[in-house]
């Protein structure tokens, strides 16, 4: 009697998870689509939406390095296919959209690079929840890499990470250096993040 109790409970939970991320995907969904088409969305919902989703592992990183080849290069079709590629995996990608912004710009098409930094500003908005200076005003992030575009997207660049406890979040702080030299301390609250590394390691630490 006592196994089946076990049982009956694994496979009452084992329901539940399932309906819950049903939910979560099909909220992410329906932000996404309003998104594409130009409806009015809540940005930070969006992206917290889409963290909580199944599509959240995001496209490899293979794809970011030949975007930025790409642009480098002036080879401005290319970088527009990649970005958009990025995009396609996740629309929540500030950069991807910036790049396509700029890729576009190039190109003449001035409606299609507006809209895509429309989308760019909107995405990195979301993240400054405060001025990041401290950790009561951190930005919040859904990854790490959400860290890194918003301060190359500021541009930035991380001297120094380190890992920081206060009160009942984490957060990366992040010593960061513009062009001139000027450095400056900014915060980052990952809750988002450590949790997306629970669930995919199990719950492991």
């Amino acid at each position: 009697m006592k196994l089946l109790i076990v049982g009956v409970v694994a496979l009452t939970l084992a329901i539940a998870g399932a309906s819950q991320a049903q939910d979560a995907n099909a909220h992410y969904r329906d932000l996404l689509a309003k998104a594409k088409a130009g409806q009015a969305v809540d940005w930070q919902a969006l992206r917290f939406a889409y963290a909580a989703s199944a599509d959240a592992d995001g496209p490899p990183d293979d794809i970011r390095k030949k975007m930025f080849a790409a642009l480098n290069a002036g080879n401005f079709d290319d970088a527009l296919t990649q970005a958009k590629t990025i995009i396609d995996k996740d629309y929540v990608d500030g950069e991807a959209h910036l790049v396509a912004s700029m890729a576009h710009r190039h190109l003449k098409q001035d409606g299609e690079a507006d809209a895509e930094q429309a989308v760019a500003v909107a995405i990195f908005k979301s993240i400054q929840t405060g001025d990041g200076l401290t950790p009561a005003s951190a930005f919040t992030v859904i990854s790490v890499g959400e860290e890194y575009e918003l301060l190359r997207a500021m541009g930035r660049r991380v001297t120094l990470q380190a890992l920081q406890q206060a009160g009942r979040h984490s957060y990366d702080v992040m010593t960061t250096a513009s062009a001139d030299g000027d450095q400056k301390v900014f915060y980052f609250q990952i809750d988002r993040v450590l949790e997306a590394e629970q669930k995919l390691f199990g719950g492991k630490k």
